[in-house]
């Protein structure tokens, strides 16, 4: 069976993806209960922060603020599959399409239409808040950090209903301004 229920209780159908049944109170609950790296750094560290680390590397860029939501739920898919460590990703065709697939509809539901350099700017803040990530939580560096890492991350083990909050803050705040210049 491919249905399960949100913490909202929506009943979702994994391989019947419908948009009407996206809930960005869903998406900031899963995403603050999920940790980064399957579970394996240093201490418990959310995908909802990682997220937010994500969106505030954005708002530094002073990229537009399509960009900046756009990097606030890069991830967001992750709250209906689950987080899955990139290198494992990549040998499983299935999960990426459900994956793609999941996330452009979430994207289409809130207005977001990325073009390919759009998500090529997702893309490498992504991986430069992934690089921070290691370097700060695990010490360990798996590339080189250009510049010096911003005191604007929040790398701390937080509370998953803070991360929530913020999350969905930022996302109301964000949507409100993209609704508000067109």
């Amino acid at each position: 069976m491919s249905c399960f229920y949100t913490y909202s209780g929506i009943k979702f159908d994994i391989l019947n993806i419908e948009e009407n049944k996206i809930d960005i109170r869903d998406i900031a609950h899963s995403l603050s209960l999920l940790c980064r790296g399957n579970g394996h750094y240093k201490y418990f560290y959310s995908v909802a922060q990682h997220c937010i680390n994500c969106y505030e590397e954005a708002k530094s860029r002073k990229l537009s603020y399509k960009l900046q939501l756009s990097c606030l739920l890069h991830d967001s898919a992750e709250a209906y599959l689950s987080d899955i460590i990139s290198d494992i990703k990549e040998i499983c065709p299935d999960y990426i399409y459900l994956e793609n697939k999941l996330i452009n509809t979430i994207l289409k539901k809130y207005k977001l239409c990325l073009t390919q350099s759009d998500w090529a700017i997702v893309y490498d803040i992504d991986k430069y808040i992934l690089m921070c990530e290691f370097q700060i939580i695990q010490g360990q560096s798996i590339g080189e950090i250009k510049g010096k890492i911003k005191n604007c991350f929040d790398f701390y083990s937080r509370d998953s209903k803070i991360i929530e909050k913020c999350f969905l803050k930022i996302f109301y705040a964000l949507r409100k301004i993209i609704i508000l210049d067109k």
